[in-house]
């Protein structure tokens, strides 16, 4: 009995090593990337390519990109069921300024994409809107888009996608703050 309990007991910690182990990422090269450039400054790899699926341009606004909002930002992409799905927020000019919306991309291959598509709105904030412990109210005011998930594929196979309307009652609010109007999902 002993010997078993031994025997099992070596099995578990072997398994157990053997799933966490598996999972730990080690990097053991000595060529390390530089953060203040977009690129790292790091040798491109062979047989990757960079698509740029959407070029912001206020001089020419139409529906191919965004009606020239300039900033558009937080991409998230996904691949389901043969496709791929990119979402991004987009704002007139700047991160917390509002209005911002969410809008949706896709392809089927990869290379050519659609007209991006507004997925989640502008938001009028109700005049009187507050929040706990900030001075101000919002008067004649639009939410301000955020996400760090966008995509979700639920228990029955449907993919779902998601963002935030959160709200900055001057330039120095936090509209990422917890105190937002709502969490949106489609």
């Amino acid at each position: 009995m002993k010997k078993l309990l031994v025997f099992i007991c070596v099995l578990l910690h072997a398994v157990t090593y053997l799933a966490f182990s598996q999972n730990k990422i080690h990097y053991s090269g000595t060529i390390l990337a530089n953060p203040t450039y977009h690129d790292g400054q790091l040798s491109p790899i062979v047989g990757v390519h960079n698509i740029q699926v959407m070029r912001a341009n206020r001089q020419h606004p139409d529906a191919s990109n965004c009606n020239g909002w300039t900033y558009n930002h937080q991409p998230m992409l996904a691949y389901w069921n043969g496709k791929f799905y990119l979402q991004f927020l987009s704002g007139e000019v700047g991160e917390h300024i509002p209005p911002s919306q969410t809008f949706l991309q896709t392809s089927e291959d990869g290379y050519t994409w659609s007209n991006p598509q507004v997925l989640f709105p502008i938001y009028k904030v109700p005049n009187g809107y507050i929040k706990p412990d900030y001075p101000g109210m919002a008067n004649n005011l639009t939410a301000i888009m955020h996400q760090r998930v966008g995509f979700y594929v639920s228990k029955s196979g449907r993919l779902l996608t998601m963002a935030f309307y959160g709200v900055a009652l001057d330039k120095k609010d936090d509209p990422n703050d917890g105190n937002g109007i709502v969490r949106v999902v489609r």
